[in-house]
């Protein structure tokens, strides 16, 4: 503990006063200063403390020879301006890796009399593979954001298999997620109840039998039903087709069964292509009462449940 406390004495104890040293003890001097002041006297203490630990940390990463100080440097600058000017993460991150190679190239281009010349030819090797792996890393991060916002748009890819994936690997999140489907029908139960209870028999079962034999789109119930509900509407919407199609029950009598399906018709991997994880059903039973039609909806079901949890797709790998 005493060690611990002497290393961190010396941190912040100048040996002479061109030091990095000196740069720490004004950061603590600083912060220690802001949390007693308010206002804009605050802020402007708190950001020259931040300066002066940069510098220092900066200052000491270049005198011990920390190969790590580039990439240090470069996020306490992103940082820095993320917290002045409150621009957004995503774009600092992005920069933070490119920013780190260009702060390393500085000692092998730049003199002590800071006059600039091109790096020694034994050292443009390194300097371009340096460069160049800080640039794919970043185009990677890049990848994962764009993977993150195709998540956030649609939702329902988190129940596909993405093990044929070269850049995608699964994790498990420890939670079963479910297709869009799913709750798209739930909005849709409440409307299908109340809009077709209640009904002249006779014009009910001429619509039934309308819908015999083959599944017929509902654009004209759904959307008026999803906009009641204020069902938020999200990019993957456009993917999804909702159809039904009736059927005589003869048990007991005077009752149709209408199935809806709500049915996936964006991009699936191929083991999605045969098990339909995305697709889900309602089963709605339809019998008549006193010449008036009665409507009973079951919960909505999965055309393909899955028997265990399955991990979900998020993180961008290569192979």
């Amino acid at each position: 503990m005493l060690k611990f406390l002497s290393y961190l004495l010396n941190l912040v104890k100048p040996t002479q006063f061109n030091s990095w040293q000196t740069f720490n003890g004004l950061a603590v001097l600083f912060f220690i200063t802001s949390v007693f002041s308010q206002g804009f006297f605050r802020e402007v203490l708190a950001y020259a403390g931040f300066i002066c630990i940069s510098v220092g940390l900066t200052w000491v990463g270049l005198e011990k020879s920390w190969p790590w100080t580039p990439w240090l440097t470069s996020a306490l600058i992103c940082l820095f301006i993320h917290d002045l000017i409150k621009i957004d993460i995503q774009p600092l991150l992005l920069a933070w890796l490119p920013l780190a190679a260009s702060l390393a190239v500085i000692p092998y281009a730049v003199d002590q009399d800071l006059h600039w010349h091109l790096p020694k030819r034994e050292s443009r090797q390194f300097l371009v593979i340096l460069f160049g792996s800080q640039i794919l890393l970043t185009c990677w991060i890049q990848f994962f954001f764009i993977l993150q916002s195709w998540l956030v748009m649609y939702p329902s890819l988190f129940v596909d298999d993405f093990g044929e994936s070269m850049f995608v690997r699964q994790v498990e999140l420890g939670s079963l997620v479910l297709p869009r489907s799913v709750p798209l029908l739930g909005q849709l139960r409440p409307a299908i109840e109340l809009q077709l209870s209640n009904q002249d028999w006779g014009t009910m079962e001429r619509w039934l039998q309308g819908l015999y034999h083959t599944p017929y789109q509902m654009p004209d119930f759904v959307e008026p039903a999803l906009d009641r509900a204020e069902w938020e509407r999200i990019a993957e919407d456009d993917f999804w087709q909702v159809t039904a199609i009736a059927s005589p029950q003869l048990d007991p009598p005077n009752t149709y069964q209408l199935r809806w399906d709500a049915q996936w018709q964006g991009p699936r991997s191929r083991s999605a292509a045969e098990n339909s994880p995305y697709d889900a059903y309602l089963i709605c039973s339809i019998r008549q009462q006193n010449q008036v039609s009665v409507v009973d909806c079951d919960e909505v079901q999965l055309v393909n449940p899955p028997t265990d949890q399955k991990p979900t797709p998020f993180l961008p790998m290569s192979r």
